[in-house]
């Protein structure tokens, strides 16, 4: 089920889109400082979506989430 991002201005609603973030659940796959590193997501935005990610049981990707991605990224490349 896709659930709808928060009330968000339009520079932060741009920015996420350009990431091909359209919904809660795309925003897991991607770190809170990926995403507050974003030009026009600020503060605000930031809890907004925190709180509305914390409301579903959801949150922004952890570090090792990342790193194990990557290495099976990686991996799958490789294979022959």
């Amino acid at each position: 089920m896709m659930t709808e991002l928060p009330k968000l201005g339009a520079p932060a609603r741009h920015a996420l889109s350009e990431l091909g973030i359209t919904c809660l659940e795309d925003l897991t796959r991607f770190s809170r400082a990926q995403i507050g590193n974003l030009h026009g997501v600020g503060p605000r935005t930031m809890s907004l979506l925190q709180a509305a990610l914390s409301a579903r049981g959801l949150s922004f990707q952890t570090a090792e989430a990342q790193v194990n991605a990557a290495k099976a990224k990686k991996a799958e490349r490789n294979k022959p």
